[in-house]
């Protein structure tokens, strides 16, 4: 781990779609860009930073929404200053920032450079195919489980819940600014989630739940009563089903209601951390009971086709890798991270 916050903008199951946490890149003074091939290996990064003994709390990284371990991105959050790669970051998306953009080191007409990217990009494709096929499945899967869900249970739960979080006392006369990002993404190494928020939070509101029923609903209320009382807030996205989400940080009262669930587990870190339980609450057990089969049958089809999609992603992550080797005459990393570091 380098300690460094992270922010993930887009996902494999929908890479044209760019999430934008406006309130965050509209403190960005100045942007160096590289052209689309030009990536920072994971472990690259922390040696030079452990070096030069950077402070990981000054920066925030972006990393390729395929491969975790490659960071197309880092943002000096004092000084205003970043390294991005053009795929992520354009003049458009910074009106404001003086760009600079570094000459290409590459070909463009070198053949094996285009080889390599057309591998890439159809491992890429590969991916996404196989993930939108496991999700086929695992939607056969959450449609049982709503099917169970007994709604005059939850819904004296999730209002006692909200009330907590956000009493009606405390409403603001404002209106909502929102941010939004990925709570992570689909990878060579299956799923992988941030670590740390880019934003101050000192408390957790820990969901813990067997499906993503009654998470999604909580979250989806909560955001409509945040929305509703003025509150600020940062959504993150599921990689997986990006319309929903799997976490949200309300800034002004420092806290994060996420979902804990695997792969994205969740524990408590702050004294005043609060995990809600809902495992087996609100389920009938019967509906369950008549899908048994079935369910057994899906949940093997989804785990056949995500191990196909990891496959194809670390087929995406090595052809990414092979083509940085044409970079024979990039400054040194040291040399740019401190670009990023100039008042």
């Amino acid at each position: 781990m380098l300690g460094c916050c992270e922010i993930y903008l887009t996902s494999v199951i929908n890479p044209l779609i760019s999430l934008w946490p406006k309130t965050l890149f509209s403190r960005i003074r100045k942007a160096y860009l590289f052209d689309e091939t030009w990536v920072i290996e994971r472990p690259q990064l922390k040696e030079v930073m452990n070096e030069e003994k950077m402070v990981p709390d000054r920066y925030i990284i972006f990393p390729d929404s395929a491969d975790s371990d490659l960071i197309v991105g880092i943002l000096n959050r004092e000084t205003g200053v970043g390294l991005f790669n053009e795929r992520i970051v354009s003049a458009e998306k910074i009106p404001f920032a003086e760009i600079v953009r570094l000459p290409s080191c590459r070909d463009a007409d070198d053949s094996h450079l285009l080889f390599l990217k057309d591998k890439e990009r159809s491992a890429l494709h590969t991916a996404k195919t196989k993930l939108l096929e496991a999700r086929k499945y695992n939607d056969a899967i959450r449609q049982v489980y709503d099917g169970a869900i007994q709604e005059r249970e939850v819904k004296p739960f999730s209002e006692a819940i909200l009330t907590e979080l956000l009493p009606k006392s405390m409403k603001k006369n404002k209106k909502t600014a929102t941010d939004a990002a990925y709570f992570g993404t689909n990878g060579g190494d299956g799923p992988t989630f941030i670590g740390r928020f880019p934003i101050p939070v000192e408390r957790y509101f820990i969901i813990k739940s067997e499906n993503s029923t009654f998470p999604s609903q909580l979250l989806s209320r909560l955001v409509d009563r945040a929305t509703e009382q003025g509150y600020d807030l940062l959504l993150y996205h599921c990689p997986f089903y990006p319309d929903e989400w799997d976490g949200v940080i309300l800034s002004e009262i420092k806290t994060a209601v996420v979902e804990s669930r695997s792969p994205h587990e969740i524990e408590p870190l702050h004294p005043h951390d609060k995990v809600i339980s809902c495992v087996g609450l609100f389920q009938n057990r019967y509906h369950l009971f008549n899908y048994a089969m079935e369910l057994r049958e899906w949940e093997a089809k989804y785990k056949q086709y995500m191990r196909q999609a990891v496959m194809a992603l670390r087929e995406y992550g090595k052809y990414k890798r092979l083509q940085m080797f044409g970079y024979s005459h990039l400054p040194q990393l040291s040399h740019l991270l401190h670009l990023i570091d100039e008042k």
